[in-house]
């Protein structure tokens, strides 16, 4: 890997890391650069920003979880059996990467994600899309997308969290079971074949 790059990549281990202990308002870049090992300064040849910072590690963090998520299932007849292994996956996902976990529920809520909603929302939208596809196709009520997101990640999101502070990770069965309630809560009855 060539220096430039280790350099970027230990400032965003080191700023995730942080992030996830600290919260993202409180630390700073002077900490940052601390812990990844490089001058204050050297930060900003990377990023001009705090800002710049957060938002790079987001996009960083998306495109692994859809690297190690979404791009990983098989093409289902039911557009359902897909979102549940999406799901699943996301779920065995964050059982593994917690400081991903921190960080993402961070930065939703935080001024660095208003500034930014729409490419947020574009470049995370892979299981958004599939949910609006599978809405539009009549497998899930006509509601609308944000209330269907917070009917499926709501238990999820709350699950995980739990799980982080009990220190334990959700089983199989455990998200297996999750899933399907989640996706009962938001399926016309009649395309629920999970």
């Amino acid at each position: 890997m060539p220096p430039i790059r280790k350099k970027r990549d230990a400032l965003l281990k080191a700023a995730l890391k942080l992030f996830a202990q600290k919260g993202i308002d409180t630390t700073t870049t002077a900490l940052i650069a601390q812990k990844a090992g490089v001058a204050n300064g050297t930060l900003f040849n990377y990023f001009s920003t705090k800002e710049d910072l957060v938002h790079a590690l987001f996009f960083e963090v998306v495109e692994d979880i859809e690297r190690n998520v979404f791009n990983t299932d098989q093409p289902q007849e039911n557009p359902l059996e897909r979102i549940h292994g999406f799901l699943t996956g996301l779920i065995r996902y964050l059982n593994k990467h917690h400081d991903i976990f921190k960080f993402l529920e961070q930065f939703r809520f935080s001024t660095y994600n208003k500034k930014s909603r729409t490419d947020v929302l574009k470049s995370s939208s892979t299981i958004r899309e599939l949910l609006i596809v599978t809405r539009d196709q009549g497998y899930l009520h006509p509601l609308d997308i944000d209330t269907i997101e917070a009917l499926v990640f709501g238990p999820i999101t709350c699950a995980v969290k739990d799980s982080i502070l009990n220190k334990q990770r959700i089983s199989e069965k455990d998200s297996d079971v999750l899933v399907r309630h989640c996706l009962r809560s938001v399926a016309r009855d009649d395309t629920m074949t999970l």
